[in-house]
């Protein structure tokens, strides 16, 4: 079954993903107007007075009334840049209009770090807006760092915004790892260095492949090759591959692990196509869920930070082995 989108992809225009990144809030807003309110205290200001506030007995100027219901005036503008440069000029015309009374927020959301020095400059000038930068890979995260695997009502329309941010380029593909369900192939997968499923399959580019079982990524490897393999007279028909070079050595490694799983778990190549994707190795890591249940599906995972502390595929592997995820 083709992977589903939440969120159609369309290259290029601000608008798009900006319209994107609000649908995206609407819908954490309609499952829970408290969480919205902890992601954009974590994107924005731990004190955004997101909502309304019930009192009991505040004093008001001339009597005591037993309750009050009040919400706190809150502007929020939004600015995201796809590709084009971020300019001092566009921001300071953004500030303009805000309303004298309450909290003025200006949240700017590109690509770049380095864009963070011009919000800085910026609150130095202007000091009746609060002008926040998140990038897209930060505002990616930390909304998905809100939501466990078990609330199957928001969580795959979470990831799918962060796919979407992969898909559009607006994060760094490097360092993206991919995590498969692999339970009953694992072994098969382990022996010949690689992973398979229908080439129908929709999936996001990654540069690591993590095979899960038994509520842990268990093995992990860098993606060396990936090919289409189609069947026809019983034999079968290599494609040009979509990343790498094929080898003798990767012919009879498909043709090997084609067969024997056929024979151990009946499966055959699909009638449309089957890809398979080769790591260079896998090595052994222990990548723990924390959360309830199962992962029943692709997750994707980013890598970058953790990278940082490894020089080498093996020693990322090791470093896994004393996190977890949700």
């Amino acid at each position: 079954m083709a992977e589903v989108y939440y969120f159609p992809r369309y290259k290029g225009k601000e608008n798009f993903v900006t319209n994107t990144i609000l649908h995206l809030l609407t819908q954490i807003y309609m499952y829970s107007p408290i969480r919205l309110n902890s992601i954009l205290g974590e994107a924005i200001d731990p004190e955004i007075p997101l909502g309304v506030s019930i009192i009991q007995q505040k004093k008001a100027s001339k009597s005591i009334p037993d309750g009050t219901i009040s919400q706190e005036a809150l502007t929020i503008r939004i600015e995201t840049k796809v590709d084009d440069v971020l300019t001092e000029d566009q921001l300071e015309r953004h500030c303009v209009g805000f309303s004298s009374k309450g909290d003025n927020y200006l949240l700017i959301i590109t690509k770049n770090e380095r864009d963070k020095k011009l919000v800085e400059k910026l609150n130095k000038k202007i000091l009746n807006v609060r002008i926040v930068h998140n990038t897209f890979k930060e505002l990616s995260n930390k909304i998905q760092d809100e939501f466990n695997e078990y609330e199957v009502q928001i969580k795959p329309i979470v990831d799918d915004f962060f796919k979407f941010c992969l898909d559009l380029n607006l994060i760094e593909k490097e360092g993206i790892l991919r995590a498969v369900p692999s339970g009953s192939s694992f072994d098969l997968n382990v022996k010949y260095s690689c992973y398979r499923h229908p080439t129908s399959r929709n999936y996001t580019a990654h540069d690591y492949l993590g095979l899960y079982k038994e509520k842990s990524v268990r093995m992990i490897g860098k993606v060396s090759l990936v090919v289409d393999v189609t069947e026809k007279d019983n034999k079968l028909i290599f494609k040009k591959p979509v990343i790498g070079k094929m080898s003798d050595d990767i012919e009879e490694r498909i043709n090997n692990m084609a067969q024997e799983s056929k024979k151990k778990l009946k499966w055959d190549i699909d009638e449309k196509g089957t890809r398979f994707f080769f790591v260079e190795k896998f090595y052994e890591t222990d990548y723990k869920k924390k959360s309830k249940g199962g992962m029943q599906i692709n997750r994707y995972f980013d890598m970058s930070d953790f990278l940082k502390e490894a020089s080498s595929v093996e020693e990322l592997a090791n470093n896994l082995k004393l996190k977890i995820w949700e």
